[in-house]
């Protein structure tokens, strides 16, 4: 069996402190009768330049006729693990005739928990019509003062039965004066707020770390530092049953867990949302970060998958 690359450049049109990240580029793959994704993001995994060179190498194939059997591919990098891994995992629920989600729990339900990115009121507005129960703002990419009016009206649209997901990305230089700034609105997380390896704030909160979590490891010293929440993206993460591991043990160690994805295509935010949903019967307080594009309705909070074989894309 081989494996085939296809470049993709798909509009994205995702506003970041940063800025608005108008498209999101990658590689589809396809093997064994499914399709994957392997993507590349600065400030997580391997980093896009080790991740190109990488692709310029001949990609493995591997069959595989059960789930178990993606522990003996032989050695990748995250991203392209990912990728390839999805494909077959994709291609053996195809053969199956099972949703993904299903094949990797039988009893898994077809709907995932997560939450809708807003930046201002008025999308805070609509998410909350469409069946948001949970938005996720991007903070850091204004002064304090800015970011207090900002927020606070969203908080506002929202309403206070909202639960109120903050991240920084590593950009708050002070991080304690911002949650003491901003305890009042009622966050539900506050993720990433100071860079990687940098002390986390001592004021008193729920810390939930992103692109501090790589390894078993990260997950041993966040729950030694008191984080109370591990984001976890298997795009960076080697695949859906290494993000699977690594969410297993974080809740064993007392911590929850928030599965979200890294801004892929449809293929790669399939794969992130049926691992959701698989995990729903193992994990019930799991949390997720889908990121429904688009005005796509929710129902609760959760994101309902296809009832199809394979991951199907998005509903």
């Amino acid at each position: 069996m081989k494996a085939s690359l296809h470049p993709f450049r798909a509009p994205l049109g995702l506003a970041t402190a940063d800025g608005t990240l108008a498209w999101r580029a990658g590689h589809w793959i396809e093997a064994g009768g499914g399709v994957g994704e392997i993507v590349a993001w600065p400030g997580f995994g391997s980093g896009p330049a080790a991740v190109q060179a990488a692709l310029a190498r001949p990609l493995p194939g591997a069959p595989i006729a059960e789930v178990d059997d993606l522990t003996r591919l032989p050695p990748l990098l995250p991203e392209i693990r990912h990728g390839l891994s999805l494909a077959l995992l994709d291609g053996l629920a195809r053969r199956r005739g099972l949703p993904l989600a299903r094949l990797l729990h039988e009893d898994a339900p077809l709907w995932a928990p997560t939450h809708v990115q807003v930046a201002d009121a008025a999308e805070a507005r609509a998410a909350t019509r469409q069946g948001a129960t949970a938005l996720k703002v991007k903070i850091g990419g204004a002064p304090l003062a800015a970011e207090r009016r900002r927020l606070s009206a969203i908080r506002e649209a929202a309403g206070p039965a909202a639960r109120l997901r903050l991240d920084a990305n590593g950009r708050l230089a002070d991080p304690d004066a911002w949650l003491h700034a901003l305890a009042d609105l009622d966050v539900e997380w506050w993720e990433q707020p100071a860079p990687v390896g940098a002390p986390l704030p001592a004021a008193a909160a729920v810390l939930a770390l992103d692109e501090a979590i790589q390894t078993a490891a990260d997950v041993d010293a966040a729950a030694a530092a008191g984080v109370a929440v591990v984001v976890l993206k298997p795009a960076f993460l080697g695949g859906l049953l290494a993000a699977r591991d690594l969410a297993r043990h974080a809740a064993s160690r007392g911590l929850r867990v928030c599965l979200t994805h890294g801004f892929e295509s449809a293929v790669g935010r399939a794969g992130a949302a049926h691992l959701a949903a698989a995990m729903v019967p193992e994990l019930p307080d799991l949390a997720g970060g889908l990121l429904p594009p688009g005005p796509a309705p929710l129902d609760a909070g959760r994101l309902h998958l296809a009832d199809r074989p394979g991951h199907g894309g998005w509903p």
